[in-house]
């Protein structure tokens, strides 16, 4: 019976220093959140933002509507998101737009826009709103004229007449009338200033290039032919650029004809990149005019894919690939914009063959960054083949700290559930990050696990600061103190 009451005391003890063990994290975690969450001048505090937001906590609702009042328009446009984000249909929300300041609406708007955020009615709504800045009625005018929608004509012409040369142009590029007003604003663009005429011309290349408005083609075929435009080379490379990527075939002559006789190798790249964003052809007839030869790999790489691009063959994936491991950064860029032409089995095995390391452990920089990248495109197609890449990969290698990493960004429930089966023996990074996706399920958590997570919070885990304040918030919520989390990130 002694030794019984000796063992439960001896027992009671030891739970008794691990529950006292967890507590002495409170504060550190507390300090972290309160600290790393604080405004600062240099933007230190926002990847720390961006971090709670992927959390996708719900509790942290009322945190970012305290943050969407902000002074800082950088924190406003975080807390607006973070609040979209926590919605079942991820749309933000027009009314909160509406509060910000016109820095951050602007950018939200853009957001927005460029990842689907807004239904139709909610654009039209923020459309008819009179206080909306010009520079945001431009955006959602043109994306719903993008999508046939009527426009009020009277916000067109208003559009067209504003002082922003930018905002005059494109506006008039989508009125359809005699012509008179692209034709107003097309002087306006001719007398401008140097600064201001190149920085029109950019804005507006974009802007085409988005959104396609009918006549633009002419418009653009307008400014090559009027020497009185004074177009810069370079300026008249975008414009070349532009025409080609919405009317290839008007555009290509143009190309013909501004390819110099013998382009160096720089000139050949350019060159080569511009058909291959039009997704133009790229036969033997390119590579006769900018002089290419099998002894450039690069050059080559590009030709292949960018012609199996273009007739959608069979190759694709094998030649997209072969351009990307080239390491060529513009390269890697283009082949990403450029999946979006591919069938999604298409998609799927290029980014997990993108996604997979080299088994030597030789990881480049820039060959960790196309690897994480191509994760995140994964999981929006095949969530199923990144889980299945994780449960694969070696313990502890890059593999899985890029897997972990990408999942830490954008993965749910699910992912919670995988990090779980992953073996945690230390505080080495794959354990840590893998710690930390698993506190984010719903899954119980054994003393000894909070205890680590408490160490994270701490600084002890050897992960960022973002991730350190996940941590905090995720150790606090885990020993039952929400609230006290959300008193630390108020400030209060």
């Amino acid at each position: 019976m002694r030794r019984v009451l000796v063992s439960l005391f001896a027992g009671g003890l030891a739970t008794a220093s691990l529950h006292a063990g967890l507590s002495d994290f409170t504060t550190a975690a507390t300090r972290q959140l309160r600290e790393a969450t604080r405004s600062a001048r240099n933007g230190s505090n926002l990847p720390n933002l961006r971090s709670l937001r992927n959390l996708r906590d719900p509790a942290l609702r009322p945190y970012f509507f305290q943050l969407a009042q902000h002074s800082d328009w950088a924190v406003q446009v975080h807390a607006v998101l973070g609040l979209g984000e926590l919605e079942d249909n991820e749309l933000l929300d027009p009314w909160l737009i509406q509060q910000v300041s016109p820095i951050a609406r602007n950018l939200l708007v853009s957001h927005a826009l460029d990842d689907e955020k807004f239904t139709l009615d909610q654009m039209r709504g923020l459309l008819a709103w009179p206080l909306l800045e010009p520079g945001s009625r431009l955006l959602l005018a043109a994306e719903l004229h993008e999508n046939a929608d009527p426009i009020d004509p009277d916000i067109l012409q208003s559009l067209a007449t504003n002082p922003d040369l930018t905002i005059a142009t494109f506006a008039s590029l989508m009125i359809d009338d005699d012509g008179s007003a692209l034709a107003e604003a097309t002087d306006r663009l001719r007398r401008a200033s140097g600064a201001e005429r190149s920085q029109t011309h950019s804005s507006t290349l974009v802007l085409i290039r988005q959104h396609r408005p009918e006549g633009a083609a002419e418009w653009l075929l307008q400014l090559l032919s009027d020497d009185t435009m004074r177009l810069s080379a370079e300026e008249r490379y975008w414009t070349i650029y532009a025409l080609v990527d919405i009317d290839p075939v008007k555009g290509f002559p143009y190309w013909e004809i501004a390819v110099p006789a013998a382009p160096t190798r720089e000139e050949q790249i350019r060159w080569a990149l511009l058909l291959m964003e039009a997704g133009a052809p790229m036969g033997e007839a390119v590579a006769g005019r900018l002089q290419i030869t099998d002894d450039e790999p690069l050059l080559a790489a590009m030709l292949v894919a960018g012609d199996a691009v273009s007739r959608e063959g069979d190759d694709v994936v094998e030649a997209m690939a072969d351009l990307v491991e080239t390491e060529h950064a513009a390269s890697i860029d283009w082949a990403f914009r450029a999946a979006d032409r591919l069938t999604e089995e298409q998609q799927r095995t290029l980014f997990t063959r993108l996604a997979t390391l080299p088994e030597d452990g030789r990881v480049t920089p820039r060959r960790g960054r196309v690897a994480t990248q191509a994760v995140s495109r994964l999981l929006e197609i095949d969530e199923e083949a990144v889980y299945a890449m994780l449960r694969e990969a070696e313990d502890d290698s890059m593999q899985q700290v890029v897997l972990l990493l990408e999942l830490l960004q954008s993965g749910g429930d699910r992912a919670s559930v995988e990090a779980e089966k992953i073996r945690r023996i230390g505080f080495d990074r794959p354990d840590a990050l893998a710690l930390l996706l698993a506190a984010r399920g719903s899954g119980s958590m054994s003393d000894a696990d909070r205890r680590k997570l408490g160490i994270i919070a701490g600084g002890g885990g050897r992960v960022d600061e973002p991730l350190q304040t996940q941590a905090a918030w995720l150790y606090l919520q885990r020993m039952g103190m929400t609230e006290k989390a959300l008193a630390a990130v108020s400030g209060e």
